[in-house]
């Protein structure tokens, strides 16, 4: 949930929910165009997420931490 915006590049359900998992399958079924569009924008936005860009976030959390005394 938290890299899915749903409907957008994926579908959000709740865990452990077979009938909205069903109703997203069913979706799909009935519009084929919504599973190529959801999915390229769902590659776009992994191919951003490189180990490069991982170290990046990391480097910048631990950075702001010990600006702040915290070690």
């Amino acid at each position: 949930a938290d890299m899915v915006q749903d409907g957008v590049d994926g579908f959000v359900v709740p865990r452990r929910d077979i009938m909205a998992i069903a109703r997203k399958l069913e979706y799909f079924k009935h519009h084929p165009e919504a599973v190529l569009s959801m999915g390229a924008k769902a590659r776009e936005k992994a191919r951003q997420f490189t180990w490069e860009r991982v170290r990046q976030r990391y480097q910048a959390v631990w950075q702001s931490l010990a600006g702040k005394g915290v070690a």
